[in-house]
């Protein structure tokens, strides 16, 4: 990949995992390097049938801590189906593509949102960013909510079989 500035990219290239989905060559006009060295922004070519951007991320191949980057792909690409797909939430970045053994995960790009992180570092909190804030606390409280609610229905016994919680 090049203009990538990470020398520990797969061996399975974000295009060959875009092709897939969309059942047709699918062309990185260019990638642009965002903040973190592991996750780029790939500019498509417009016929793919995918957005005009996606972001790319791939894990280092050494992991963080005790999880290996395998293992850490694996959880993501979990926790984002179940929150898309279980939970029917439109809470997270959509999943285009998913490769965990090459450490690699295609995401719907949310540009040009700014993250809340960056916008209280920057501003301080200011009653501008009030509505940020509640926002994402409503977002989580509903996450919470709806994964409570899933768990409950997983753990309760069918009707008529005696078990009692």
């Amino acid at each position: 990949m090049s203009g990538a500035k990470n020398d520990s990219w797969p061996v399975i290239s974000p295009k060959a995992l875009l092709t897939a989905p969309v059942g047709a060559r699918t062309t990185i006009e260019r990638i642009e390097p965002l903040h973190h060295p592991w996750v780029l922004r790939a500019h498509l070519s417009e016929a793919t049938g995918l957005p005009e951007t996606v972001i790319v991320k791939c894990l280092r191949p050494e992991g963080y801590g005790l999880r290996s980057a395998e293992e850490l792909t694996r959880c993501e690409h979990a926790a984002l189906a179940f929150i898309a797909d279980d939970l029917r939430l439109d809470l997270a970045p959509g999943l285009h593509a998913a490769s965990p053994d090459s450490r690699l995960l295609v995401l719907e790009d949310l540009h040009p949102r700014t993250e809340l992180a960056e916008l209280l570092h920057r501003d301080g909190h200011t009653p501008a960013l009030d509505a940020e804030l509640t926002a994402f606390a409503s977002s989580m409280g509903e996450l919470a909510a709806a994964s409570a609610d899933l768990r409950r229905a997983v753990q309760r016994p069918p009707h008529g079989t005696g078990h009692r919680r």
